[in-house]
This record gives structure tokens, C-alpha cells and sequence, in this order.
């Protein structure tokens, strides 16, 4: 019965493909999220002066907002981190499933 193995073997194949695709896109979205989350931490750093300069409670609640901002993409990229650590564990089963002998 050699047609076992060898659908073992193409299932493992495509779970491979479909780990590595999937990670492509994770890896450019933590990338994406990163450089938000960078943006954003600027933004809330420049409405801090802001609101230490003004002392207005417009320039409070703006830097308010800019802290939910930070949270918000610091949450988002946690997320993403996340969802790239399951992708790799679900990577490396793919792998050893190719590598584990097929008997």
C-alpha cells in the first residue's frame, strides 16, 4: 500500500505551502503593525509637549487620544506576533511530518 504514504507525504506537502504562504503575509503585517506602532508612540510623544506646553483640555484630550492609539497598535501588533508564533508551530509540524520516515 504505497498510495498511503505518499498522500501523507502531499498532505504534508501542501500544509507546508499553506504555512509558508500564510506566514509571508503575517510577517509583512507585524511589519506594517510595527512601523504603526512606532508612528503612533512619535504622535503621542510630540501631543505630550503639546499638552504640557498648552495645559488646555484640548491638548489633554488629545494626548488622551494618542495614548489610546499606542495601546491600540501595541495590541494589534501583540496580536499579529501571536498569530506568527502559531504559524510557525503549525510550519515546523508540516516539516517534520515531511521528515519523519513514511513507513
Amino acid at each position: 500500500m504505497r498510495a498511503q504514504p505518499e498522500l501523507r507525504r502531499l498532505r504534508a506537502e501542501r500544509r507546508l505551502f499553506e504555512a509558508h504562504a500564510a506566514l509571508a503575509v503575517a510577517r509583512e503585517l507585524a511589519g506594517v503593525l510595527g512601523a504603526h506602532l512606532d508612528a503612533a508612540r512619535r504622535g503621542a510623544e510630540e501631543a505630550r509637549r503639546r499638552a504640557l506646553a498648552a495645559e488646555t483640555p484640548g491638548a489633554q484630550r488629545a494626548l488622551e487620544a494618542a495614548r489610546r492609539e499606542v495601546e491600540a497598535a501595541a495590541s494589534a501588533l501583540a496580536g499579529a506576533r501571536e498569530q506568527l508564533a502559531e504559524l510557525e508551530a503549525a510550519q515546523d509540524v508540516a516539516l517534520d511530518d515531511l521528515l519523519v520516515p513514511l513507513a
